[in-house]
């Protein structure tokens, strides 16, 4: 279940007043190495200064948001790095109930020789609420308050984030704001304009309004989950997605009820660079050589197995089973905790072997744990009658 999923991957706009000051652009670029986690958003090493001691710093690895309002640093970040801010500020945990943070400055924050002081941000229990889903957590997410003024292409084919680079030519669409800072854009479907998130660390592909969805049941998803019931939604294949004078087309698009905004997630971001322009607030996105939006054609499926941290030691728990799925049918049940998958057992058991092990499609044994008591679970096993 993919909106469940991103719960755990993102926390939701933290909205800390005031607007981040804009820098002026750099003249000579500068690069930072992607390190894609399990579900393929973007890591990038940061330096955190202390400033008193001088020269003391930190080398850190921070999730970049561009859908995140602040700079959220892990509670295991020491206190030289950070001055406390007054006031305090709210997220939903993924079970949707809202945690009030402590506001912060981060004294120096440094991204590909760039340094910012003074950076809004707010602390969290990151390895609990957005590390779920990585087997090694993040120190940080880089969020707007930092990335408002800078300019850069976004480049996952390459596995760099290009700052100060301007884009090769492509579509450009002009950037609005929400009132928490947020960058959108506008797409078009038939008449309606959609106001559209642009966050790098969103997974799935294109997200539109329960309001505009075909007639027709499409494909239904529906999931049984750990903590309380999902949001159904449906996919249906569009005809054409406008984005300003490009457009995709016969594009497989996704519509959850409740949901009043648009969003752009990995399987678009993940085809072709992209350029954000935080100065004169412009979106470029290349076409492809039939002169359309590219859209990553296998959607990147994820697995709704995460890590629980808030005992002694890591567990890889089930916190969703999809109704068709592989898990589903081998009789896998929300809350199991997974002890082996085929020969994955101890420090080799983690997400990204599973995933790949899932990804190989051949029967195999998970053993989990079902109310303290283990139990076997086959994996891809041919039907009677197949």
């Amino acid at each position: 279940m993919r909106q469940a999923t991103t719960l755990w991957i993102l926390l939701a706009s933290l909205g800390l007043p005031g607007t981040p000051l804009r820098a002026e652009p750099r003249q000579h670029p500068a690069a930072s190495v992607i390190e894609f986690s399990e579900d393929g958003l973007p890591i990038i090493q940061v330096v955190l200064h202390a400033l008193k001691p001088p020269g003391k710093t930190r080398t850190c690895r921070f999730l970049v948001s561009t859908g995140q309002d602040a700079t959220i640093i892990d509670d295991s970040v020491p206190t030289e790095f950070y001055w406390d801010a007054s006031g305090t500020t709210s997220f939903p945990d993924a079970a949707g109930a809202s945690h009030a943070l402590p506001a912060v400055l981060v004294k120096r924050l440094e991204v590909a020789g760039l340094m910012r002081d003074g950076v809004a941000g707010a602390r969290a229990d990151l390895k609990q609420a957005v590390s779920a889903g990585l087997d090694e957590p993040v120190d940080g997410i880089l969020g707007m308050s930092f990335l408002s003024g800078t300019r850069f292409v976004y480049d996952p084919g390459a596995g760099r984030i290009l700052w100060w680079q301007e884009p090769a030519p492509g579509v450009t669409l002009p950037l609005v704001y929400s009132a928490n800072h947020l960058p959108l854009a506008m797409l078009t479907v038939g008449t309606t304009q959609v106001p559209t998130s642009l966050d790098i660390a969103r997974m799935g592909g294109l997200d539109l309004p329960w309001s505009l969805k075909p007639a027709g049941e499409g494909q239904t998803v529906h999931s049984q989950v750990m903590l309380g019931d999902a949001t159904p939604g449906q996919f249906h294949e569009l005809g054409r997605v406008e984005a300003g004078a490009g457009a995709w087309t016969r594009v497989r698009t996704y519509f959850q009820q409740g949901m009043a905004d648009g969003g752009i997630g990995q399987d678009v971001w993940s085809a072709a660079p992209a350029g954000f322009d935080f100065i004169q607030d412009r979106l470029t996105l290349h076409l492809d050589a039939a002169g359309r939006l590219p859209i990553r054609a296998q959607a990147r499926l994820t697995l709704p197995v995460f890590w629980d941290r808030s005992g002694p030691s890591p567990r890889l728990i089930v916190m969703a089973v999809k109704a068709g799925s592989p898990m589903a049918e081998a009789g896998c049940r929300p809350g199991d905790e997974l002890v082996r998958a085929g020969t994955l057992s101890g420090r080799a058991l983690n997400r990204r072997s599973l995933m790949a092990l899932m990804d190989q499609a051949k029967p195999h044994a998970w053993i989990v744990l079902r109310e303290g008591k283990p139990e076997q679970l086959r994996m891809f096993e041919a039907k009677q009658g197949d």
